[in-house]
């Protein structure tokens, strides 16, 4: 069974960072996002990490571009997805290993690793899992 989870409306100056823990074991299909970055000066750098039920980083995912204040760009990441390192237009994608898996209480982290603290700054989106 596939479930879309939403991601709408995270303040990534609240929280930085929009999380995902598993309540049972799943696999990734796809995050496709959204983020409208505020005027506020500094670029944005999306990043996917995912940690185990410990907390440890176990992969990390950056996309190969930042991102410009006062703009709208959309970050796709999925397993038949070409590494790109710039945008194309306003849109990026990165590949994700097929059949990423999360173990019950893992998480799949994304944030603006460049932690640019900007009040209106906004993701929406959709994550993709999939039930082993």
């Amino acid at each position: 069974m596939i479930r879309n989870r939403g991601i709408t409306n995270v303040s990534l100056s609240v929280t930085n960072s929009f999380t995902y823990t598993a309540s049972a074991d799943c696999w990734v299909i796809g995050a496709f996002l959204k983020l409208v970055a505020s005027a506020t000066v500094g670029n944005r750098q999306l990043r996917i990490t995912v940690k185990d039920k410990a907390g440890n980083q176990v992969m990390l995912f950056d996309f190969g571009a930042t991102q410009a204040a006062g703009g709208t760009h959309y970050y796709n990441a999925y397993p038949d997805a070409q590494n790109e390192t710039a945008f194309s237009g306003a849109c990026i994608d990165r590949r994700l290993p097929w059949e990423l898996k999360l173990w019950d209480g893992w998480q799949l982290i994304i944030a603006d690793s460049a932690n640019v603290d900007a009040t209106s700054d906004a993701l929406t989106g959709l994550l993709q899992i999939g039930s082993l």
